[in-house]
């Protein structure tokens, strides 16, 4: 009579324990532990297994993670922007939401919105102080303060059974990760790049760098995992906490949006090389004018299609009207993001030709796209991109910075254009099979859940 009326009931005691463990793991499972620990052991003895109570019997939780606040609170990256950052936060967020998770996201209201359409999840935009962001935060820089307060504010107000708290790291932001460790919430910092030796190698310096290192320091301690766009950065935050706290996910594409059948958007009959990103010093751009003139004798045969925008832009199509070049490059500015495969089909082949960087700490977005299209691909053997691209197979290294170097793939490119096409194709299908195996944004997305699944248990 005891056996069956009283074991049945201890058999359903942990699972109802375990029920609820995983609807509310971040409020109940402390509590729980202990009972459900002896709850295990006594149930293993009543139903014959006779394994002494003072022999540990393992058990794991299988966490869900079902609501996840993501908090960008850098004002330079506006939600619907074309830039990579924007790029990257939209389908990590469309990711997710993919996978069953309910995103919330609180941004920073930025310039430079592209109109794209809304992402799958509810939008909260961080109050600003008009004050603090005006013409005193040139003087007195009260950004870096208001910032932290009006993020803690915000973040006082979202709902009290997120799983997770998700920060993309900006300068002097640590409230987040504050009151994640306050509320025994997971906090997950994800690191795109070292804003702090940007500042100083590119940006002339900060007005307050011993806050700004606080900061960043306060909040890789105090997160439960980082994640890292590249092996450099772990590197580089490992100064602040031990190297396995940090994951290395590198950036991805939508390999349906980025899909090789999509019409051309310019179609020429000439060969072209193009280019997708900002017109910035260390992405390379104007090593593609400096090649243009050395391959000005194959003007009729090939042109340069380089799409996108930044402070280069005016004095390149400068230097390009005056060296005569007009008919032998295309410059067509700044486009949305959605009219980027269209330009990509436009191309023959794509380079990134990145300069000679002592630090090159990047995960480029260009780069998956160009592959997912099935773009054979010229890129400097530097970084990331040596780790990806296998010379050859399924795109073409160079030396970092050499011009003469990326003439001469070009030339080579060219001519095994004219001689062997299939080998091209070839190259630029094995680019695509490989951002399908390992670098599209859904893949992301599920490696940052077992990510955030980890954290969970660990703080449990």
């Amino acid at each position: 009579m005891f056996g069956r009326r009283v074991l049945p009931r201890i058999h359903f005691l942990p699972a109802c324990l375990l029920h609820h463990a995983v609807k509310h793991p971040l409020n109940t499972h402390q509590n729980v532990r202990p009972l459900f620990s002896f709850t295990l052991r006594l149930t293993s003895v009543l139903s014959g297994e006779y394994k002494p109570f003072f022999m540990p019997i393992s058990y794991s939780i299988q966490m869900t993670v079902s609501r996840v606040a993501y908090v960008c609170n850098d004002g330079g990256i506006p939600l619907y922007g074309s830039a990579g950052s924007s790029i990257h936060i939209r389908e990590y967020i469309t990711s997710l939401s993919n996978c069953g998770v309910e995103p919330l996201v609180l941004y920073r209201p930025g310039t430079g919105q592209s109109g794209q359409n809304s992402i799958p999840a509810k939008e909260v935009q961080l109050p600003t102080t008009p004050l603090a962001h005006g013409y005193l935060n040139k003087v007195f820089d009260l950004e870096s303060i208001a910032k932290n307060f009006e993020l803690s504010f915000a973040l006082r107000r979202i709902p009290d059974d997120i799983d997770v708290i998700h920060e993309r790291y900006s300068l002097y932001s640590y409230k987040g990760a504050r009151f994640a460790r306050n509320r025994n919430i997971p906090f997950v910092l994800e690191v795109n790049s070292p804003l702090i030796y940007e500042a100083n190698e590119y940006g002339g310096g900060l007005q307050r760098p011993r806050v700004a290192e606080r900061a960043e320091r306060e909040a890789c301690q105090d997160a439960t995992k980082i994640l890292a766009v590249s092996r450099e950065l772990k590197d580089y935050f490992s100064k602040y906490v031990d190297e396995e706290k940090i994951t290395v996910v590198p950036n991805g594409v939508n390999p349906d949006q980025f899909n090789p059948d999509t019409p051309a958007r310019t179609p020429d009959d000439r060969f072209t090389i193009g280019f997708v990103g900002s017109f910035k010093d260390w992405h390379g751009v104007s090593n593609l004018v400096q090649a243009g003139k050395q391959l000005s004798d194959l003007r009729d045969s090939i042109r340069f299609l380089l799409v996108g925008s930044g402070p280069l832009y005016e004095d390149l199509q400068k230097e390009i009207s005056q060296s005569g070049l007009d008919d032998f490059f295309e410059l067509p500015g700044s486009v949305p993001h959605s009219e980027i495969p269209g330009y990509l089909s436009s191309m023959d082949v794509a380079v990134a030709p990145y300069p000679d960087l002592s630090f090159f700490y990047y995960s480029p977005v260009k780069l998956f796209e160009y592959m997912s299209m099935a773009l054979p691909t010229i890129c400097s053997a530097i970084g990331q991109i040596e780790r990806i691209i296998d010379d050859g197979e399924n795109g073409y290294l160079i030396p970092s910075g050499a011009v003469d170097a990326l003439v001469e793939e070009v030339r080579d490119v060219l001519n095994l254009s004219r001689n062997q096409p299939n080998e091209l194709d070839k190259t630029g299908r094995r680019a695509r099979e490989r951002i399908l195996d390992e670098y599209t944004w859904t893949q992301n997305a599920q490696r940052i859940l077992n990510v955030y699944k980890s954290g969970i248990n660990e703080q449990s």
